[in-house]
């Protein structure tokens, strides 16, 4: 069956479902739904819709690769007020237009050729593997900073500030090295865990983190990470630095289970003495904010830094290894 014929199909199947739609003689397509909406080679009829129902038409790309255009109706009066719309920021316009023309082949097994070279400013697998699980492909540097923390210093300012020197660290030794080439993006961060007041950032040894345990088991916690994004195109360098804060629930542990738990020698090497996607897993129950943010880098808050910055996500170099076979389908 031809792309044309499907996409005829689609719209009457959904013309003839809303009440509000009745069939009728074709009538000439608005101004708006020109060849922007749908290519030559799907032109279908736009069918008037009941008296006082507003009809649109929107741009559809399919899975295949076809282009089309979906109807769609308002229960707004034609002629009644408009509807609120966003005020596009700065860049958005140029990011928008970027992403408009990703081909959808990209989730399907195609290739990605286009791409900044992204730089994991860390030494942390879980966030070296959340990013990959996001489908990118990242090269991790390990920085080189005093993670010292100066007397009476918040946790935000704290966190901001370890990102900061984490991130300027590596993109100083790549560059005397010569394998930082742009354009890049090069993305630090550090996470603290934050209890009634008190910062903690790893344990390092088994008694602190059985110590560290004992005051958090049966209370909530609010791990905090500091992320600065460096965007490095054109001989110039555009940065930004925000902080993420999820609020993490513990459970009440006893006493053995604690033992048994620093015996994997997990807890005390990493942040916060614990973890949600390891063997920690087990001792969190709950979580309000970003999980992401838990393991130590918020995807969604990376996503809109790189945004402010003029970067779109899938400007960023993919695993097109990955794509053979989308994630979602994986599970099925």
């Amino acid at each position: 069956m031809g792309a044309g014929h499907q996409a005829t199909n689609c719209f009457s199947a959904h013309l003839f479902a809303n009440p509000k739609m009745v069939p009728a003689k074709a009538v000439p397509r608005p101004k708006e739904a020109t060849i922007e909406a749908a290519s030559a080679a799907h032109e279908i009829a736009v069918m008037p819709a009941a008296p006082g129902v507003e009809l649109f038409l929107s741009p559809v790309i399919s899975l295949s690769g076809g282009a089309g255009c979906r109807l769609g109706h308002s229960d707004h009066p034609i002629g009644g007020p408009e509807r609120p719309r966003r005020v596009e920021s700065p860049g958005e316009r140029q990011r928008r237009e970027r992403c408009a023309r990703v081909r959808p082949g990209l989730l399907l097994g195609g290739t990605y050729d286009v791409g900044m070279q992204l730089v994991l400013a860390s030494s942390s697998p879980a966030r070296l593997t959340t990013l990959r699980a996001a489908g990118l492909s990242p090269v991790a540097a390990s920085p080189a900073i005093d993670e010292t923390a100066a007397t009476g210093e918040s946790v935000e300012h704290l966190t901001r500030r370890l990102a900061t020197a984490k991130c300027h660290s590596v993109i100083e030794r790549l560059s005397a090295e010569g394998t930082l080439s742009e354009p890049a993006v090069v993305v630090a961060c550090d996470t603290l865990l934050e209890i009634e007041g008190h910062i903690y950032g790893k344990p390092g040894t088994p008694e602190a983190a059985i110590v560290r345990w004992y005051r958090m088991r049966g209370r909530e916690g609010v791990i905090h990470t500091g992320h600065h994004i460096a965007v490095l195109r054109g001989g110039q360098r555009d940065e930004a630095t925000r902080v993420a804060s999820t609020v993490v629930g513990f459970a009440d542990l006893t006493d053995a289970e604690i033992a048994s738990y620093v015996a994997t020698g997990e807890p005390q090497n990493v942040a916060g003495g614990f973890t949600i996607d390891g063997w920690g897993g087990p001792f969190v129950t709950g979580v309000i904010g970003d999980p992401h943010n838990v393991v130590g880098i918020s995807l969604p808050l990376v996503r809109q830094m790189l945004l402010d910055l003029g970067v779109g996500w899938f400007d960023l170099v993919h695993d097109t290894a990955r794509t053979e076979e989308h994630p979602r389908a994986a599970r099925r």
